[in-house]
């Protein structure tokens, strides 16, 4: 190498751009994990009230504080449908952010199915609750 030129610039970019892609699947990932935490949990707050509703049978006294257990499985639902609009914006994130950094989306089959499985779960257990 003679004396005045420049050494081969490393190629930064693979490295970086790895970085990137591996922490915009980290991300989606949270998203997803979230919205599943909101399910498991309108799931628990819709059918702990129909527990309590077979606990009163032995204790009628307690019949008039138990909450209503419509209006429990009506807000199960709303934290259900929640986490499934939260996986979907999870999955509009990754592509937003894979856009904006330049990179290929997190594998595209890989963020439908993660997503599309989340929405599946929702609508199914929204379906469960109410019917």
């Amino acid at each position: 190498m003679s004396e005045g030129a420049q050494p081969a610039q490393t190629a930064a970019k693979p490295g970086s751009w790895a970085r990137d892609h591996m922490a915009n699947e980290r991300t989606l990932l949270a998203w997803v994990r979230t919205a599943v935490a909101f399910m498991g949990f309108g799931v628990a707050i819709a059918k702990l009230s129909v527990l309590l509703q077979i606990d009163a049978l032995e204790h009628p006294e307690v019949v008039d504080q138990l909450p209503d257990a419509g209006l429990s499985q009506l807000v199960g639902a709303g934290l259900v449908a929640l986490g499934g609009i939260i996986a979907i914006l999870g999955g509009l994130q990754a592509k937003r952010w894979s856009a904006e950094v330049r990179g290929p989306t997190p594998s595209g089959s890989a963020l439908a199915i993660t997503v599309g499985m989340a929405v599946v779960t929702s609508v199914g257990l929204i379906s469960y609750l109410l019917l």
